[in-house]
């Protein structure tokens, strides 16, 4: 199983020491302790921090930028080359299913690579022996569209959980304040950020 945190860029260490690895440390606490529902009493998982420069992956800014690449495509590509190589060298690994999984923002990296993956694998180019035994994909919580998944999600979970208050919501609502593309860029009026701050 290949796990990745969402983000985009967050550290899948979150996941292996505070939600399913073999040992956790709950909130507040300072050290761990065995995890009872750990999912690698069911499945070997790889915890792969990604983009490049997030968590324990690195890259060279300095010498070699285009490594630090961080778009969707550019780290679907990283992710298939983390795996061929990571496969290389564990082979005893190469005939078990592969399953991609992950939350939040794992909803744009799981298809992605799942899309990487099966291109590899139908490639005439690619030997039957390095072809990856994907079995399927799993995402919880999953970013699919900045149009819905991103700030409008926020705003809509805000009010829904009593954080927005109603007259709030109402002057977001009137101004048809659309917050979609905020993460681009793309503001809305100056008087829908000023709701928003």
């Amino acid at each position: 199983l290949l796990w990745f945190n969402g983000g985009p860029g967050c550290s899948s260490m979150l996941a292996w020491m505070q939600e399913h690895g073999p040992y956790v440390m709950d909130d507040g606490d300072t050290t761990f302790h065995e995890n009872p529902y750990s999912w690698n009493k069911n499945a070997s998982v790889i915890y792969l921090d990604q983009p490049a420069g997030i968590g324990f992956s690195w890259c060279d800014e300095a010498t070699a930028p285009e490594d630090c690449a961080s778009g969707d495509y550019e780290s679907s590509l990283d992710n298939l080359d983390v795996l061929k190589t990571w496969f290389k060298r564990f082979p005893e690994y190469k005939t078990r299913d592969l399953y991609l999984s992950g939350e939040s923002y794992a909803g744009i990296y799981v298809p992605y690579l799942l899309w990487q993956i099966d291109t590899f694998n139908n490639d005439p180019e690619t030997a039957e022996d390095d072809k990856i035994n994907l079995k399927g994909m799993m995402v919880g919580n999953g970013v699919t569209n900045w149009a819905y998944d991103t700030m409008p999600a926020t705003i809509d979970m805000g009010y829904w959980r009593s954080i927005i208050g109603q007259d709030l919501h109402d002057q977001i609502n009137k101004l048809a304040c659309n917050y979609s593309l905020i993460d681009f860029d793309k503001n809305p009026s100056d008087e829908c950020m000023a709701l928003l701050d």
